[in-house]
């Protein structure tokens, strides 16, 4: 490497060459004589090729200006961090450049270095590849050591002292990724928009043992996806590893590696970036601070994802610690014959911000199908709640889960106490599971969503030698979430046309999202902060149709069981015809 830019300059801390030598118990005398076995130059080299805040000032410029490398002082801490990162930021704050850095430090400062850049399309890599490529070019000490830049299929730059760096976009499945096995940095840029857990995986597969990760996104709002859980584990709001009995690939990753979180806001940046005028300006294009596209943009915080049925500020209104709830998740794996059964309480945690659930494990075990006996784990997982309540349950098959939520009626106030997640289950355990919750909280109503489970459950239920002293022909009701109603509020009452004078009619799910949505506004539910509640309400999205609402289906089991139960208390019963000549009834 050409030593004239360094000459003549000490371009490291006077302490840090101080440290050196006094580690080595040489002095800055014998080092003026050229007593010692390494010269300064050599010395200054070394120490600034050990640090990328160092080479970076030292071998980069600022691309608009030509001057030395500066960084702001809130970016130092993530460059000198040689763990696992993730970056929770606001737009054009500077992670660009910080990947772009790394990337030429470790490739010019490491013989036989390799590193892949992942995103989610090739527009993403881009300003990463020109921001390296114009460093390279613009520098006369770089420039020789740039052996060739690879532009199809994929960009590869490689290096003369055969460092590697692939550029990969992720396209659907990270198919681009597969093949690609780095040594040293493993980075993803716009993480939060990787939805897909299939991309995650071929993502973790490319680093080696002893590869870096280093995920940067501005985030999205969505709190479904993988980004959100490695960002809240790393943030320590909720213990993410032991909630989900439904293991993945990411568990292993959480249990395996610890993610260090950092949240880079624009307002973090010094004048001119961040003025008065420049906030006022963000303030207007996002429509306020409190907006969703201002908290993601600006505070790289997660604000709403786009058109949120349930914005963030009126669920997180919602949420309260609920002592009495409990939550039991139970999976079937008929492969192996077991059941895993795990429950938790969650308590509130305001920590950084955001209200989040601190879980508090009561079970987690996984026995034989044989030994199990599904009354005696339900019974043991939930007691007696007096008042008035009424159920909801979205019920799948296979695959497809099941939730059953209990809801408690105090006043005008809804209180959900209870959820029953299954997965894997069979009609008959469904069924029976329905039973005994019955059971314990004596609902006075039960609403379902009228699907092909749902629609079988129904049936079993009315069965007339299943449960002949149950009278779930009164108690169950279940609804076709596209079937017309008369638009009523929460009290049953008709909502007229001013117009025509008639009432309004409206899709089933669209009605009853409608007196959800206003409960949640009115701070008139109690929920608790259980995440996975959090996670599909806060995440979940419409679009306008040409005649209705059009919900997103994505993780909406709990949403469903909760449209179900706010349909059986609204809507007369009377008013529906019924569809069993045993008399079960269906709206």
């Amino acid at each position: 490497m050409n030593l004239e830019i360094i000459k003549g300059k000490l371009l490291i801390p006077e302490e840090a060459l101080d440290a050196f030598l006094q580690g080595r118990g040489w002095s800055w005398q014998q080092l003026a004589r050229g007593d010692l076995e390494l010269s300064f130059d050599d010395i200054h080299l070394g120490l600034i090729c050990s640090s990328p805040e160092w080479w970076s000032r030292a071998f980069l410029v600022e691309p608009d200006t030509g001057d030395p490398y500066i960084y702001f002082p809130y970016q130092v801490p993530s460059l000198l961090d040689e763990g696992d990162v993730i970056h929770s930021d606001g737009a054009e704050v500077g992670k660009t450049r910080e990947i772009g850095n790394l990337l030429l430090w470790k490739s010019f400062t490491k013989k036989g270095a390799s590193s892949l850049v992942g995103a989610p399309e090739q527009v993403h890599l881009d300003e990463i590849i020109e921001y390296c490529i114009e460093q390279i070019e613009d520098s006369k000490v770089l420039k020789p050591g740039l052996k060739r830049h690879k532009k199809h299929p994929h960009h590869v730059i490689t290096f003369q002292n055969r460092a590697k760096i692939y550029f990969c976009p992720a396209g659907f499945a990270g198919v681009s990724f597969r093949g690609k096995h780095v040594r040293d940095y493993a980075f993803l840029d716009e993480a939060a928009k990787l939805h897909n857990p299939k991309i995650w995986e071929e993502f973790w597969r490319s680093g080696k043992p002893g590869c870096v990760f280093r995920l940067y996104s501005v985030p999205d709002g969505v709190r479904t996806t993988n980004f959100y859980r490695l960002k809240e584990a790393a943030k320590g709001n909720v213990n993410l590893q032991g909630s989900d009995r439904e293991p993945d690939e990411l568990d292993g990753i959480l249990k395996e590696r610890k993610f260090t979180y950092y949240n880079w806001k624009k307002t973090d940046q010094p004048s001119p970036f961040w003025t008065p005028e420049r906030q006022r300006f963000y303030e207007k294009l996002y429509g306020g601070r409190d907006s969703g596209g201002y908290r993601r943009n600006v505070l790289g915080e997660d604000g709403d994802p786009e058109n949120p049925v349930f914005p963030w500020h009126h669920l997180e209104a919602c949420l309260k610690d609920i002592p009495e709830y409990k939550a039991l998740k139970l999976l079937f794996d008929e492969g192996s014959g077991t059941v895993s059964i795990f429950s938790a309480s969650y308590r509130l945690n305001a920590k950084g911000g955001d209200k989040t659930g601190k879980e508090e494990l009561l079970e987690d075990r996984t026995v034989s199908r044989s030994g199990f006996n599904l009354r005696e784990v339900i019974r043991d997982a939930f007691s007696p709640i007096p008042g008035l309540k009424y159920f909801g349950g979205d019920f799948g098959f296979s695959n497809d889960p099941t939730e059953i939520l209990v809801r408690l009626i105090i006043g005008k106030t809804w209180r959900t106490v209870a959820r029953l997640h299954m997965k894997g289950a069979t009609y008959d355990l469904q069924a029976e599971a329905i039973d005994i919750m019955d059971d314990i909280f004596e609902p006075k109503g039960i609403g379902q969503d009228f699907g092909n489970a749902g629609s079988a459950l129904v049936h079993m239920l009315q069965a007339e030698d299943a449960y002949p002293e149950k009278h779930y022909d009164e108690k169950v009701t279940g609804y076709q979430f596209a079937e017309a109603y008369d638009d009523i509020d929460e009290n049953g009452e008709v909502i007229e046309d001013k117009k025509t004078g008639k009432p309004k009619r409206k899709p089933a799910k669209e009605l009853a999202t409608g007196i959800m949505q206003q409960k949640m506004q009115r701070r008139e539910w109690e929920m608790p902060p259980d995440p996975d509640l959090i996670r599909s309400y806060s995440s979940h999205t419409y679009t306008i149709g040409s005649r209705n609402i059009i919900y997103s289906k994505v993780d909406d089991h709990t949403i469903d069981a909760d449209r179900a139960c706010t349909l059986k208390m609204v809507i007369p019963d009377e008013t529906g015809a019924d569809m069993f000549e045993g008399g079960a009834s269906f709206r």
